[in-house]
């Protein structure tokens, strides 16, 4: 088998861990909402970023597809910070 092939992760194996979920999150609103990624903290409430509900189901909508995993909306909407989502995200799925 080669390096290549043995080396190679599949989403889901490079997002595994709270800190690769937190660094996925961050970046993904910090190109969203064009803010610098430094100010996309886990203790940054997403008001604080004007983030409204429909900013919220577009980074769900994103994140969905690079964790290749569902996420319920009903959850998402009670978070208030970055952290929180980190922690909801990080949880094993029903499927898992």
């Amino acid at each position: 088998m080669s390096k290549l092939t043995s080396t190679a992760m599949t989403d889901s194996e490079r997002f595994n861990n709270v800190e690769s979920i937190e660094l996925l999150i961050r970046q993904t609103i910090s190109q969203r909402m064009c803010i610098d990624i430094n100010e996309v903290q886990p203790d940054t409430f997403f008001d604080d970023l004007k983030m409204d509900s429909l900013d919220l189901a577009e980074l769900i909508f994103l994140l969905e597809g690079q964790l290749h995993r569902e996420i319920n909306i009903d959850q998402i909407t009670k978070l208030k910070t970055i952290g929180e989502m980190v922690t909801l995200l990080n949880l094993p799925t029903s499927a898992e």
